[in-house]
């Protein structure tokens, strides 16, 4: 993996994957998805399963909405065009 400071923002880092570091990821991921699969949806019931799922995708659209800007100490970056 590679950092480098964002140009649009110098609070924020990015960073890039290389080869090596995807190669790694796909080395890891049969096992990872083994075991989140053995740890977080199987010990559930298909109910929960789909409860878990209607959750998930409320936060992900909390995630996507734009950051509230009535918070104390939060400034709303400015436009980029």
């Amino acid at each position: 993996m590679r950092r480098h400071p964002d140009p649009s923002d110098g609070r924020a880092t990015l960073a890039t994957l290389t080869d090596d570091g995807m190669e790694k990821v796909a080395t890891a991921a049969p096992s990872h998805l083994d075991a989140v699969r053995r740890l977080v949806f199987d010990p559930l019931t298909k109910a929960q399963q789909r409860q878990l799922g209607a959750a998930s995708q409320r936060i992900r659209g909390a995630l996507d909405a734009p950051c509230p800007t009535d918070w104390p100490g939060i400034t709303p970056p400015a436009d980029q065009d």
